[in-house]
């Protein structure tokens, strides 16, 4: 699989976590958890909303393909682009 491709995968699947668990609403919630860890808005974010992906990974895709997923570079710049709309 390409690059292009696995970004795509990756862009569909943050989506249809953000609307199983509302992401953006539990790290909102939880940004005094979040932000106590890692001081930067920016990199609190990232943190939680990798978390909470990866949490629903493992509930819908199995451990190995969670793992596979949420481990990628394709998944730290889809969840890079979900935190900067987050913020903005």
């Amino acid at each position: 699989m390409t690059i292009r491709g696995e970004l795509k995968h990756v862009r569909e699947l943050l989506p249809e976590a953000d609307q199983a668990l509302d992401i953006s609403g539990l790290v909102v919630n939880g940004q005094t958890y979040w932000l106590e860890r890692h001081w930067d808005a920016s990199s609190a974010y990232w943190h939680a909303v990798h978390h909470y992906f990866r949490c629903w990974l493992l509930e819908t895709q199995g451990p190995v393909d969670a793992r596979a997923i949420s481990n990628s570079p394709e998944a730290g710049t889809v969840i890079g682009e979900f935190v900067t709309r987050m913020l903005d």
